[in-house]
């Protein structure tokens, strides 16, 4: 800046010194020429030239024009030392060379140049002391620089964590290719791709942002405004979900170079919000036209309810999409609520009829009548709803629900019911608003039901009172109380008064008073005077011309106009003779039922003993209460053949007619015992009009001198117990309904009564029974206490009553503990009954054995054990004599057993021995099976020996040994022949087994013989199994040559068949022979039953 500076100073001196050099020089040509004028015209020059001396002259000019060129020349050459002087020193302080002295800018000549110097002195010195303050400066910018510098540094290093930390999307890319050269995490975060996949690609590359023609016009609106605001677009993230973003860029240099800064905020949840807002707002919009809509319809407003329910529930259900809507009402006791109306939007049907106590569900409806709204997200475990969850959400499938309460006035009627299905439905509050208006929609449709009711109810009573007014029974009456003269009457008063009405109109109204009964004129006439201020209510006697008394109630009021003046009285007046007279009879029978209560409440309390008297009391205080002249009770006798007369009543001048009245056939009065048997209540007021069927009874009792008669049936269980019979004698009488149901009930007191004094004479007899038996009688309780002993469990015993019953089943029976007794009881629960031994300790330390029979049963509200005990010590002591005499029996018999088994084993050892002296084969062979069959029986003796049970053998076990015993006996030692055996373990008897064991031993020896011939290899089967219906099946059959199935079961030649033969005849056996594939024998028989040996 110094050295532009000094530079302009350089040019303006310059400028200034040329100009003063050219000046000098032009005075100084001038002057030179004025010289030469001068000179020229002293010497006459001019002459000269006129007088051609043209050469002279020429010469003069031009040492003229020589002397001013040298003359300039000097004096410039002067001029130019001064000014490269100044000019050298410009240069050097332009350099600022601080060793140049400013002593080289004096002494200059020219004063102007010396005067310029002296002030570019001043200036450099000037310059100087600035630029030293320049260079402090400069020292201080320098240190603030750095110290910026730094700040720099720091601030990048913000910039840097705040742009990567930035909640918001960031990216820098480059506005041509439109390459990413820097993001941010949030973008990252937002978009899904790494940083190394986004850094050198576009956008578009990376189908992120797919619509060129859209980026092509934001890249060029940047380019014109530099910026943009507020764009909208939709972007693709790396997984392939379209997202909202709503972008900000700005056209930023960074080292010299555009970039395109863009800033990116995701909008999606915000996009989907203001989606939801505006559908909201269509479904607002749309449930405003509903709403406007359903206020229109006709049916809220005509009074048709059911109608109106559901046109409210359908709409409901259709613009909510709710699947169920129900509309439900409480009954008038506030203890249930009733589904009125509910629609089902997808089966498209309404229903009611459902119902749901209040007391089921107490904090539902506490919270709807305190909080006046229930919306809840999920029904099924909101604290208000879920008290529903097991028994209506859960089974229906209902998880979110609206509930409004419906008002009339200030008191809530019903609740509407929105119910949703599936999935958990949030509820806003336009919904929630619409559900209120259904709730108000519904109150006023319910409203209106009930004004159009009134309405039709008021026109219709309009009706009523026009005709009422002209066909009552009642008079309708109104007079004008200042002229003292009736206005209407109505025409009931020719029919009540007997008299005309136009004689009331013709008539003051004093003269009505004439037709009322004398001792209530007085009283009524008082309180005519009254009548007009206020309301009266008078009931009085009248008078008909005929000279009939009729009760008359007679309410007036006044009627007021708008001034508040009594300008008529209006009244209804009517006759109250039959309410009078009921009046009557309703108190006759409240003192009857007076009487029937005090009876029962005597009869509660009275002992067995005192129920005959009190029975005699009872039927006293009616036959007087009812004013009859005789009353009596009969019962049937429990063969229920005979009736016989146990209580009476009679007037103290009427003579009893009962003493033959015992014990007679129920044919004696045939047509009133038959009635009284299909408990038919016979109500005669007049004896001579009892019919032809009746005529034995209607003779008898007209001997009595009875003229009305009244017999009420005693049932008990389905069956005639007895019946009261009243009788009047002096005078006629007849019996009302009431009077008659109200002795019913004094006949099941009386049954009561005498079933109770029946049972406890039982009773007492059962406990005489019991109390004398010889057995011993325990009642026992849950606890183990006994509750009662008889006289003999005391004698057995040897404890007092007292003792026994402070005792309980552990102090007398060792066998029970407190375990074995909780499942003792539990048993004789299930049971009823059952009956078992144990054992008892007398009080002397002796225990005997005892048979105990046990019933449960339930003795008022208790349970109870009757056992019935007996003692069986000598039974005992009997059985155990018989047990150790069987088994001394069984010990013999085990032993006969076994004797037989070694006395067969001996003779078949004997025969063996027998045998190695005979040379005969034919005799060796009959030797050999005779050993056979005697080891055969001698095995089931062994078998019965080993057995628990000597009288069963085990047949399972009982073949493989003897099949084995054959093989080994017969000399199969080779292998050859092999045996398959299926033997059930069945248990068979003796007397079937040794025929069953011989008959085994026959087949198997004669297939061991004969069915394996030459040294022939098989198999020979043995099969013993049982049915169903328990017969026994026995198969041998081998695979060998066979037995021709020819063969004369008659005429058999062989020894061994025969004896097959004759055992299968012994077994009763059914004998099958198959001989297609070796040979088969099938026995088919059951068990042999004999006398049994034990």
């Amino acid at each position: 800046m110094l050295k532009t500076f000094i530079h302009q100073i350089n040019l303006q001196t310059s400028l200034i010194s040329l100009r003063r050099i050219l000046l000098f020089s032009f005075i100084l040509q001038a002057l030179t020429i004025s010289v030469i004028v001068i000179f020229l015209q002293k010497s006459q020059l001019l002459e000269n030239i006129n007088n051609y001396y043209i050469d002279e002259t020429i010469i003069l000019s031009f040492v003229g024009l020589f002397i001013a060129i040298v003359t300039a020349i000097l004096t410039s050459n002067w001029i130019a030392k001064a000014w490269h002087k100044l000019c050298q020193a410009t240069s050097e302080i332009t350099e600022f060379n601080p060793e140049y002295s400013l002593e080289n800018l004096k002494g200059f000549r020219i004063k102007e140049i010396q005067i310029l110097a002296d002030y570019f002195t001043k200036i450099v010195k000037n310059s100087r002391a600035s630029c030293e303050q320049l260079k402090q400066k400069n020292k201080e910018l320098e240190l603030r620089i750095q110290q910026r510098t730094a700040e720099l540094q720091r601030s990048e290093e913000k910039f840097k964590k705040a742009f990567q930390n930035l909640p918001l999307a960031i990216k820098l890319s480059s506005p041509e290719e439109g390459k990413i050269i820097d993001v941010n995490e949030s973008f990252i975060r937002l978009i899904g791709y790494s940083k190394s996949e986004l850094i050198g690609r576009s956008i578009l590359d990376l189908n992120i942002w797919d619509n060129l023609e859209e980026r092509t016009h934001i890249i060029q609106d940047l380019k014109q405004h530099q910026r943009i605001e507020h764009q909208e677009l939709q972007w693709r993230t790396k997984t392939g979900n379209i997202i909202e973003i709503e972008v900000f860029g700005e056209w930023i240099e960074l080292s010299g170079k555009p970039h395109i800064l863009w800033v990116v905020s995701d909008i999606t949840q915000r996009k989907q919000a203001q989606k939801e807002r505006e559908l909201r707002k269509v479904h607002l919009q749309f449930q405003q036209v509903v709403m406007m809509e359903l206020f229109k319809c006709p049916d809220i407003h005509n009074g048709n309810l059911q109608a109106a329910l559901q046109t409210i529930t359908q709409i409901a259900a259709h613009t909510l999409n709710i699947n169920r809507v129900g509309i439900w009402f409480y009954n008038q006791q506030h203890s249930k609520i009733n589904c009125v109306n509910l629609y089902e939007l997808l089966l498209n049907k309404h229903s009611n009829g459902q119902k749901i106590y209040i007391s089921d569900y107490p904090n539902y409806f506490k919270t709807i009548e305190t909080e006046q709204f229930i919306a809840v997200e999920n029904a099924q475990t909101d604290p208000r709803t879920k008290d529903f969850s097991e028994t209506y959400l859960l089974p229906i499938g209902i998880t979110s629900m609206i509930d409004v309460p419906i008002y009339s006035g200030s008191k809530i009627v019903g609740i509407i019911c929105l119910e949703h299905t599936g999935s958990l439905r949030n509820w806003h509050l336009e919904e929630q608003n619409f559900a209120a208006y259904l709730a108000y929609v519904t109150s006023l449709a319910l409203e209106t039901c009930d004004r159009a009711k009134a309405e039709t109810a008021l026109r219709q009573s309009e009706e009523r009172f026009r005709q009422l007014a002209e066909n009552i029974e009642s008079i309708f009456w109104m007079i004008d109380p200042q002229k003292q003269q009736a206005i209407y009457v109505s025409p009931a008063y020719e029919k009540i008064w007997g008299r005309s009405r136009q004689e009331v109109y013709n008539q003051p109204l004093s003269s009505l008073t004439e037709g009322i009964y004398p001792q209530d004129r007085e009283s009524v006439l008082r309180k005519m005077t009254q009548k007009f201020q206020s309301n009266q209510d008078l009931e009085y006697r009248i008078v008909r011309p005929e000279g009939e008394i009729r009760w008359i109630r007679d309410r007036s009021f006044p009627i007021r106009n708008e001034a508040g003046e009594i300008y008529r009285v209006a009244g209804i007046a009517e006759d109250i003779s039959e309410r009078k007279h009921a009046e009557t009879i309703l108190q006759h029978r409240v003192e009857l039922e007076q009487l029937v209560t005090s009876i029962s409440t005597q009869f509660i309390n009275l002992n067995a003993h005192e129920i005959e008297s009190g029975i005699q009391a009872a039927l006293q205080r009616m036959c007087q209460f009812m004013q009859v002249d005789c009353g009596y009770i009969y019962l049937v006798s429990e063969e229920g053949k005979q009736i016989s007369n146990t209580h009476q009543w009679c007037a103290t001048d009427i003579e009893s007619k009962c003493h033959y009245l015992q014990n007679f056939e129920f044919e004696y009065f045939p047509y009133v015992l038959e009635k009284l048997r299909n408990f038919e209540v016979i109500n005669i007021a007049n004896i001579e009009d009892l019919s032809l069927a009746a005529s034995r009874e209607k003779n008898i009792w007209l001997k009595q001198s009875i003229q009305s008669i009244l017999c009420v049936p005693m049932v008990s269980r389905s069956q005639l117990f007895g019946f009261i019979e009243f009788n009047a004698i002096r005078q006629p009488q007849t019996w009302t309904e009431a009077s008659i149901n109200i002795l019913k009930l004094i006949g099941e007191v009386f049954v009561s009564a005498l079933e109770r004094q029946r049972v406890e004479e039982t009773l007492r007899l059962t406990q005489f029974v019991v109390d004398r038996a010889i057995y011993s009688v325990f009642w026992v309780d849950q606890n183990a206490r006994l509750f009662y002993v008889n006289e003999a469990a005391c004698q057995s015993l040897g404890y007092s009553r007292e003792e026994l019953l402070q005792m309980t089943v552990y102090d007398i029976d060792p066998d029970f503990t407190p375990e074995v007794w909780l499942q003792h009881w539990q048993d004789i629960q299930l049971q009823g009954s059952m009956a078992f031994e144990s054992r008892h300790r007398t009080a002397c330390g002796r225990i005997f054995s005892v048979e105990i029979t046990v019933n449960h049963l339930i003795f008022g509200r208790r349970e109870l054990n009757f056992c019935f005990v007996r003692d069986i010590s000598e039974r005992k002591q009997a059985e155990e004599q018989m047990q150790a005499s069987l088994k001394e029996k069984e010990v013999l018999l085990r032993e006969i057993h076994h004797r037989v088994k070694n006395n067969l084993y001996i003779i078949s050892n004997l025969l063996d021995l027998q045998s190695d002296a005979i040379q005969d084969e034919s005799l060796l062979a009959l030797f050999s099976d005779s050993q056979t069959r005697i080891q055969s029986m001698a095995l089931i003796h062994d078998q019965l020996y080993q057995s628990t049970d000597l009288r069963q053998v085990n047949f399972g076990d009982y073949i493989p040994r003897l099949v084995e015993n054959l093989f080994f006996s017969l000399g199969d030692t080779q292998g050859l022949v092999k045996s398959v055996i299926h033997a059930e373990p069945i248990q068979i008897n003796l007397e079937t087994a040794i025929p069953c064991g011989l008959l085994i031993n026959e087949l198997i020896t004669n297939t061991l013989k004969h069915a394996f011939p030459n040294g022939r290899s098989g198999e020979v089967y043995v099969e013993f199994y049982q049915d169903l219906e328990h017969k026994l099946y026995l198969k041998v059959r081998d695979n060998g040559v066979g037995i021709s199935p020819d063969i004369d079961w008659d005429n058999l030649t062989s020894l061994g068949l025969k004896l097959v033969q004759i055992l299968s005849k012994q077994l009763r056996a059914t004998l099958n022979l198959n001989s297609s594939e070796g040979t088969c024998i099938e026995l088919i028989f059951s068990q042999l039953q004999y006398k049994s040996r034990f």
